[in-house]
């Protein structure tokens, strides 16, 4: 992974000091400068393909999956973690199959 420059960090930095202090106006403008400053990745499609990884691989992969747990147990639907678990480890593999014979087609990483 490339060096990733290191000014839109101090920018939301300090975007939250000014927010601490009350200055809004100062707090949107760090906010900014620190959209402007951030760069795109080198690879953003395959850092996508990878970052889904985690939340449909497995139940607590992300707070998403969890929230939807918790509102569908609420709602009274009975919910097995080990069907979703057997779920997930056969639907990732053939999605992350997909999309990456997808990137290798359009040539695009």
């Amino acid at each position: 992974m490339g060096a990733v420059d290191a000014a839109p960090d101090a920018e939301v930095a300090s975007g939250y000091e000014a927010l601490a202090r009350g200055s809004w106006d100062e707090a949107r403008a760090g906010f900014e400068r620190a959209l402007l400053a951030a760069r795109t990745p080198d690879h953003p499609f395959s850092l996508l393909v990878g970052l889904n990884i985690g939340p449909n691989l497995c139940v607590t992969g992300s707070l998403a999956w969890l929230l939807w747990l918790r509102a569908a147990r609420g709602a009274g639907a009975a919910l097995s973690l080990a069907r979703a678990a057997r779920l997930g480890a056969v639907a990732v593999p053939l999605a992350m199959a997909a999309a990456l014979g997808a990137l290798a087609l359009t040539g695009t990483h």
